[in-house]
């Protein structure tokens, strides 16, 4: 009589990573970050522009953080759970790491289009990167105010006209008091784009008395007149700082939390996803006489 003798061997794949259920993971991650901000956008949901000062006075609504934490919680999540999915791995805890590694791959992708100067299209990013660190006090506002961008900003615009406006008003007063229209209209006509542009960028950095001495070299104003034209233009300025400020802190911790949040379902979405995927058995089969 032929016995039959069966040999089960558990066919386990190396806990390696699988960089192509990584980047499909990521294409998830993009594509339904893309919808939900197309979403967003429609219901009026998204992130104000950061020279939207009647905007950034409101304050971030609580219906752009809820949709905030809502994207990052989706997106992540079905980036996990794909990565997990295809990953073909039979331990969740593998899973669970193309989860992360998801997220940390998609974090820094964010990261990199901001510094392009690209992830307007993603909005919070261009909000965080491009727009709230512009103008934020201190080293932030040094470091944009050296870059062409920071000098043609809309804000900087902004900060020339009032300070052409400013001395108007304050030559207009000094004509009154007997000084030649002639002169005047010099004193106005010295003040042209770059030497706006340079007490601007002054102002922008706090260095109030260096935009005083860009007025005092470029044109024959009285020192009277500059610290009226620069002391009225200092307090808005100071203003609209602060508003931005605040603006992009809230910014900040709603984008830090969804972050964090993202992670956490990356992780779920990993770890589910690993849990469908199916172990596979070699069978080999071997008679035997007796």
């Amino acid at each position: 009589m032929d016995h039959v003798e069966r040999t089960v061997t558990t066919v386990e794949h190396p806990g390696q990573i699988n960089w192509g259920a990584v980047i499909a993971g990521l294409v998830v991650v993009i594509s339904v970050s893309w919808l939900m901000v197309l979403l967003g956008s429609a219901i009026g949901l998204s992130i104000a522009d950061t020279f939207d000062s009647k905007a950034m006075e409101e304050g971030l609504g609580w219906g752009s953080i809820i949709w905030l934490l809502l994207t990052a919680l989706v997106t992540f999540f079905l980036g996990g759970w794909f990565a997990g999915r295809l990953a073909d791995k039979t331990v969740k805890i593998i899973g669970m790491l193309h989860g992360v590694t998801v997220w940390g791959v998609s974090i820094i992708l964010l990261i990199f289009l901001g510094y392009a100067g690209i992830a307007g299209l993603m909005q919070t990013g261009s909000a965080l990167l491009s727009g709230g660190a512009a103008v934020v006090p201190a080293a932030a506002v040094g470091a944009t105010a050296e870059t062409d961008n920071g000098a043609t900003s809309p804000f900087v615009t902004q900060i020339q006209a009032q300070l052409k406006r400013q001395a108007s008003e304050i030559t207009a007063r000094t004509a009154e008091e007997g000084v030649s229209p002639e002169e005047v209209e010099r004193a106005i006509e010295q003040l042209d784009a770059q030497t706006l542009q340079a007490a601007a960028m002054q102002l922008l950095q706090g260095n109030t008395q260096a935009a005083k001495d860009v007025l005092a070299v470029n044109t024959n104003l009285s020192e009277a007149e500059i610290n009226a034209i620069i002391n009225g233009v200092e307090q808005e300025v100071q203003q609209r700082l602060d508003t931005i400020a605040t603006y992009t802190q809230a910014i900040l911790w709603a984008t830090f939390i969804s972050s964090l949040l993202g992670l956490a379902m990356a992780i779920i979405g990993g770890w589910i996803g690993a849990s469908r995927v199916r172990r596979f058995y070699a069978i080999q089969q071997r008679a035997t006489g007796t």
